[in-house]
């Protein structure tokens, strides 16, 4: 009995799915014939030159001779030329040069049987730089016998930007990476130096000095004071250097005398001066204003004038004048110390290269103060110039506007 209940309960199975297929067949069928007749809609009501004009690239056909014979575009494509000034008549007499070029490359690319010819190339369209990438391919017949060429032409400058931009972003992520490694060398070398100096002394004055003999202690404390103020200012120009990359340097130009700034900047590096027995003569008016951030204006000549007295002999002068302009008045720095040649010239600013000479009595350098000098006179809007014979001495210059409304990007001639 158990196993006719069983089958009688299969059948009842089979008939209810059996049911199910055949409610649901004339919908498949449908949906069948519903697609056949789109397709078949779109084959008598599409042509191909509707889809190919649905793209947004241009589409040149060209016969054997080099003769325009048809073209293809989108609403949303630009075509430089009416359809009159090019439908059959021949690249070689309308194209520019260049487009000249490119087309025969593409036809000797393409007889040579090669399938394709790509390549880049930009015009000028009413000022703007366009970039378009120009995809070249044989054209046959039904022989497959070359017949013409099927130029498509892609605007890519949106692509080409994007391209430019990484690569600057590259561009300053490599000096940003140099500048770094500038910074943890100074720091590990030129700044080890001068602590370990400091600390040699004071060891040798703990231990091995007579604190009864004064001449001795003096000597020794004109050398710790000599490598702290060195320490020193290595520090602080370490310090407005690493703000600057990080931009945490306010920029706050006011109306400031430069005479009496020249004046502060002498007293701060004067026995430094005087251990060379150097002269710095201050040229400038004693009415002379100019428009600049004071802090960044007495860094900026506090270590041009340190450079030069570092590379003059003893007994000489540096010189501090300006020239009027109209905009503002250039400020020098000139010194007769040993010049540079036109190699270490090249090389003074750049921060991919790292210039450390010693002065004319053994002191040691960073380069540092200068790289310092060159991105605080750019704060100000100008550019830093350097004239410089061996031998000779050399002249540092930078200009500084009169005022605010005078403050614009200069080149010294």
């Amino acid at each position: 009995m158990e196993d006719i209940d069983k089958l009688k309960n299969r059948k009842i199975s089979l008939e209810r799915e059996n049911e199910e297929l055949n409610n649901s067949f004339p919908l498949i069928l449908a949906k069948e014939k519903s697609d056949f007749y789109y397709l078949e809609d779109l084959k008598e009501n599409v042509s191909i030159h509707d889809i190919i004009s649905s793209i947004d690239d241009l589409i040149f056909i060209l016969d054997m001779d080099g003769n325009y014979i048809e073209y293809f575009k989108s609403e949303n494509s630009d075509l430089l030329l009416n359809p009159e000034d090019f439908l059959g008549k021949n690249y070689r007499d309308i194209m520019p040069e260049f487009i000249v070029e490119l087309v025969d490359k593409a036809y000797e690319h393409i007889l040579k049987g090669n399938k394709t010819y790509c390549q880049d190339y930009k015009i000028d369209v009413q000022g703007k730089i366009e970039w378009y990438n120009s995809r070249n391919t044989p054209l046959k017949n039904k022989k497959g016998e070359i017949i013409g060429i099927v130029s498509l032409c892609r605007n890519i400058t949106n692509r080409i930007e994007l391209q430019n931009n990484l690569k600057n972003r590259e561009k300053l992520l490599i000096e940003s990476n140099v500048s770094k490694n500038k910074l943890f060398s100074i720091i590990g070398h030129d700044l080890r130096g001068p602590i370990g100096s400091l600390k040699q002394l004071i060891e040798m004055m703990l231990t091995d000095c007579d604190l009864t003999d004064t001449n001795t202690i003096k000597e020794i404390l004109q050398l710790l004071q000599k490598s702290a103020s060195s320490t020193y200012d290595l520090v602080e120009n370490l310090l407005a250097w690493a703000n600057l990359q990080r931009d945490g340097i306010l920029f706050l130009p006011t109306n400031v005398n430069l005479y009496e700034i020249i004046e502060a900047c002498k007293l701060l590096i004067l026995d430094l001066a005087q251990s060379k027995d150097i002269s710095i003569h201050n040229q400038t008016s004693p009415s002379q204003f100019v428009y600049a951030d004071r802090n960044m204006l007495m860094a900026i000549l506090r270590n041009l004038i340190t450079n030069a007295i570092k590379f003059s002999q003893p007994k000489t002068s540096i010189y501090l004048s300006t020239i009027d302009t109209e905009m503002g008045v250039v400020i020098s720095v000139k010194d007769e110390g040993v010049g540079m040649n036109s190699e270490n010239l090249d090389r003074l600013f750049k921060t991919t290269e790292y210039l450390s000479t010693f002065g004319t009595l053994g002191e040691k350098g960073t380069g540092l103060g200068l790289l310092l000098c060159k991105e605080l006179v750019e704060k100000h809007g100008s550019k830093i110039r350097v004239k410089s014979d061996v031998g000779k001495g050399s002249v540092f210059s930078f200009f500084i506007p009169y005022n605010e409304k005078k403050m614009i990007t200069s080149d010294l001639e």
